[in-house]
């Protein structure tokens, strides 16, 4: 099957790091930099090379247009390619008014989900963008929320439409129109060998057991977090101090307040329990706080 493998995340769940670690997997290379990365599985934002070829100007397009526009520069890029490529996507899953999607059936060979604790996304995405967790919280709440300049049409990339953290989730898991594999941070830190096969096998590439420990040993967070300190990496905007800032799971529990964490649970409890992300007990504490409110 042909078209683009879509490595889909809400911010700060992953994803550059598994762009790494297939990176390595597919190349059977260990000695990798971030200037290999710049190369491999990157957004198709570019607003410059969608106007380029797509024969249009993106900037005088109202927001559906542009969003219709993206999905058929990724026809044009995607659809019939083999093998498929890796692309990394921030953007929800959603149907466009022409009734296409951005990321259609026609041109998708495959996608894998990554998700994250949403608590410790939230203390991420704070530290990332040099915003209070108060900020990141409802950022994460916001069924409106993009990344990117939304209202700058002449910026360099497109925007992309997040919604909020649970709306992004069950968007592409629960509503697109193919499977979706689904892999969490947690599980790629406790085994990344088995989730770098389960997603190998999604993309269509069979790997060796040599292959899968060069991989996991080229994108180990301490040799990550070195090349960052030592050369740079111009994906770190200047709001963030480090662009792979702690590379563990839990970390929301020195960092959140009771409210805060309170907070993301009721926002997102549901999704957050289906996913290993809340307990009973903590689900049943919750209910019985929002029943006193």
């Amino acid at each position: 099957m042909s078209g683009a493998t879509w490595l889909v995340s809400y911010p700060r769940s992953g994803n550059t790091w598994v762009r790494f670690a297939l990176m390595a997997a597919l190349g059977g290379q260990e000695a990798l930099g971030f200037e290999q990365l710049d190369k491999f599985a990157r957004a198709a934002l570019d607003r410059g090379n969608i106007d380029w070829l797509m024969e249009a100007d993106s900037g005088y397009l109202t927001e559906d247009e542009a969003a219709e526009l993206r999905a058929e520069y990724h026809r044009a890029r995607f659809a019939g390619v083999s093998p498929s490529p890796i692309i990394k996507v921030h953007d929800m899953w959603q149907a466009l008014p022409n009734g296409g999607s951005m990321h259609d059936p026609d041109f998708t060979h495959g996608a894998i989900y990554l998700i994250r604790d949403p608590r410790d996304v939230a203390v991420s995405w704070a530290a990332f963008m040099g915003r209070r967790i108060d900020w990141a919280v409802r950022f994460l709440a916001n069924r409106d929320a993009y990344v990117g300049q939304r209202r700058d049409r002449s910026g360099p990339v497109m925007p992309e439409h997040l919604g909020s953290w649970s709306d992004h989730v069950v968007s592409w898991v629960d509503n697109a129109p193919y499977p979706v594999t689904v892999v969490r941070y947690e599980d790629m830190l406790a085994d990344p060998a088995a989730c770098l096969r389960r997603m190998l096998d999604v993309i269509g590439h069979r790997a060796d057991a040599a292959a899968i420990d060069v991989a996991v040993a080229a994108s180990r967070f301490d040799r990550l977090s070195t090349l960052e300190r030592e050369h740079g990496f111009k994906d770190r905007p200047d709001s963030a101090e480090r662009f792979f800032r702690a590379g563990r799971s839990q970390d929301w529990l020195t960092r959140l307040t009771p409210d805060q964490a309170g907070a993301i649970a009721a926002a997102h409890g549901a999704v957050m329990k289906r996913f290993g992300y809340l307990s009973n007990d903590e689900q049943v504490a919750l209910g019985e706080l929002a029943d006193k409110l």
